[in-house]
């Protein structure tokens, strides 16, 4: 059996509560459950997961959650999306899919308590979508734990998780302008062999101002590893800032980062 969605609300102020989904042998699926409108136009704002389970079981699962995967622009209203103690695991692409291909509309904050995410090729994927991440985990997904492919001006937030055995903690490319991403009192753990060939554990190409407050990483197999944060400005060339307390790393400080000219790290 094939399907596009297990659950789609698609209006607004929809409640999904205590809901396991399973796709097993033989079965397809691309969003296990999520929000999208009906059309190009439409609301589906405050709508609220909670404490909904969605893995794949044997069959194939693209994405556990989405918001917006198919219709987004100016005339698309899908924001104040939550979600909480949602578990997403063994997906082919993103535990939560935000947006659609970076194509802005007023899809927007997207908020996560007590999460998991795991066994994927994303943990989460924003495209275009802020978003706020209390608690929870992440772990073995293999590209990277958050994946931010376009941004907006609103800050992003990921706070007090855990990841163990990811290839990366966070993965950002945008030409957006004046982004800010805030990580704060996050532990990243890896036994090594997980980990990008690169070994870069947060690898951040987008302008604006990049925070990492009590970051711990630890595990990446040698001390000799650098650089482990790769820092660019955007394809839009234009400034970023680092504000650095509190990084807990087997690495020396001036080892840790590799930035271009036009960054400032603080």
């Amino acid at each position: 059996t094939t399907v596009i969605w297990g659950i789609l609300c698609q209006a607004a102020h929809c409640r999904i509560a205590d809901v396991n989904i399973q796709v097993t042998a033989g079965g397809t699926c691309t969003y296990g459950a999520g929000v999208d409108t009906p059309g190009s136009t439409g609301s589906a704002e405050g709508c609220v997961f909670e404490r909904v389970l969605i893995q794949g079981n044997g069959g194939t699962l693209t994405n556990g959650f989405a918001v917006s995967p198919t219709h987004a622009g100016a005339g698309v209203d899908i924001s104040q999306t939550g979600f909480l103690s949602c578990r997403a695991y063994v997906v082919s692409n993103a535990g939560f899919l935000l947006g659609n291909a970076g194509t802005s509309g007023n899809v927007l904050n997207a908020h996560f308590f007590d999460c998991q995410a795991a066994i994927g090729t994303y943990g989460l994927y924003s495209s275009n979508v802020n978003f706020e991440w209390f608690g929870g985990d992440f772990g073995k997904n293999t590209y990277s734990d958050i994946y931010i492919s376009a941004a907006t001006a609103a800050a992003s937030v990921i706070q007090g998780c855990r990841s163990e055995n990811s290839a990366r903690l966070l993965y950002a490319t945008s030409a957006a302008t004046n982004s800010l991403t805030a990580l704060r009192d996050v532990t990243w753990v890896s036994s090594g062999a997980k980990v990008s060939a690169l070994g870069d554990v947060i690898n951040y190409n987008m302008s604006g101002s990049l925070v990492l407050d009590n970051v711990a990483i630890t595990g990446i197999g040698s001390a000799s590893v650098t650089p482990v944060i790769i820092l660019a400005a955007g394809p839009s060339g234009g400034l970023l800032t680092v504000t650095a307390s509190g990084l807990q790393t087997a690495q020396p400080l001036h080892q840790l980062f590799s930035a271009t000219p036009s960054q400032t790290v603080q």
